[in-house]
């Protein structure tokens, strides 16, 4: 038998997603249906010292879709409870099997990594070879690549098959017109991916402009913040993080079709607004906060972008390919925002 505050310990703490059965004949039973996936909302419970009444039926946000707008008002405005209740279940309290204090880090079940016994040497070519025909393949089929593919792509063109670069290769994806030389994006990538050598002074003219664009987008991202501020006692070290995360941050690619990606400027933009040390430079009491671990929230996309995610993302793509395209969607015990640009860049992640 369930009570409130069983379901406030077990689940409403930690505002887990639950499923939600209903015994036959009660009054959710015939106005929700047999079960409902969303979260129990504790209106007015002071989470440090909770005082849970039992003679209340608990509000019910649900998150399930589609669903009936009735029940859905239903399960928020009248409540259930708990006497109605003939099962729970939660992936999120599985996922988080050991109750974690609710001011720490949420956690995420982390990936496998497997280590393959190649050479070096092997390793490199045989990989850089491999994504140079899926490109080629890829762009055959009409396929779009963003702008850090295309840098790569035409690095590794310069370096494996430059017998096949004809002019209109090199204007669409080599030169920098401007001032008709090798855009410094490709001898970047070949430098960093191949064994191509730059003289010492190509090298430094190289890293210098890389620098210059990265901290370019951080001070975008900062602007109006005064040096005092980045550098004093309290933000030194996140402005020292967030110097690091602009330099050496790699394109994050999660689907190539369509494409969806986070670039070194999507991810200073949600760090610097977000991440819960890192926004107190600038948004020291605006803006709302992950409650997981920084490094974590690179993975958290990952899981929030997973199969159900893409094959609703293409279709919106289909119907609308010249469209910002902008979703809620709950994850253990959360609602987030994100947006994806129509050339597919993640630009907005947040928790609402």
């Amino acid at each position: 038998m369930y009570t409130n505050k069983l379901i406030w310990d077990r689940y409403g703490k930690y505002d887990y997603m639950v499923t939600v059965s209903f015994h036959e004949h009660s009054e959710e039973y015939n106005n929700i249906g047999q079960s409902v996936t969303g979260i129990f909302t504790f209106k007015n419970v002071d989470r440090t010292n909770p005082i849970i009444d039992e003679d209340k039926p608990i509000k019910f946000e649900v998150l399930q879709y589609p669903f009936d707008e009735n029940a859905k008002k239903f399960a928020w405005h009248e409540g259930i409870k708990s006497t109605s209740i003939s099962n729970i279940f939660s992936n999120d309290e599985w996922l988080n099997s050991a109750k974690r204090d609710i001011n720490l880090p949420k956690q995420l079940p982390r990936p496998l990594n497997l280590e393959l016994n190649f050479s070096e040497e092997e390793n490199e070519d045989a990989s850089n070879l491999r994504l140079l025909d899926y490109y080629k393949d890829f762009l055959n089929q009409n396929g779009y690549l963003i702008d850090y593919e295309n840098h790569l792509f035409a690095s590794l063109m310069l370096q494996y098959r430059s017998e096949e670069i004809d002019h209109s290769f090199k204007e669409k994806f080599i030169l920098d017109k401007e001032i008709n030389k090798i855009k410094w994006q490709v001898q970047y990538f070949r430098y960093l991916y191949t064994d191509f050598e730059l003289t010492k002074d190509e090298r430094s003219e190289i890293l210098d402009k890389y620098a210059k664009y990265r901290i370019g987008l951080l001070e975008k991202e900062l602007f109006g913040v005064p040096e005092e501020v980045r550098i004093s006692k309290e933000n030194s070290l996140n402005y020292l993080s967030l110097r690091k995360l602009a330099l050496f941050y790699q394109t994050e690619i999660f689907c190539s079709e369509p494409a969806i990606y986070l670039d070194v400027e999507g991810i200073l933009h949600i760090y610097a607004r977000h991440e819960a040390n890192l926004k107190k430079i600038k948004y020291p009491t605006e803006k709302t906060e992950f409650n997981y671990s920084g490094k974590d929230i690179v993975l958290l996309l990952k899981h929030i972008i997973n199969e159900n995610f893409v094959s609703e993302y293409k279709k919106y793509k289909t119907e609308n390919p010249y469209k910002h395209y902008r979703k809620t969607i709950p994850y253990n015990g959360d609602r987030y925002k994100i947006g994806i640009s129509k050339e597919g860049k993640i630009n907005e992640f947040h928790r609402l």
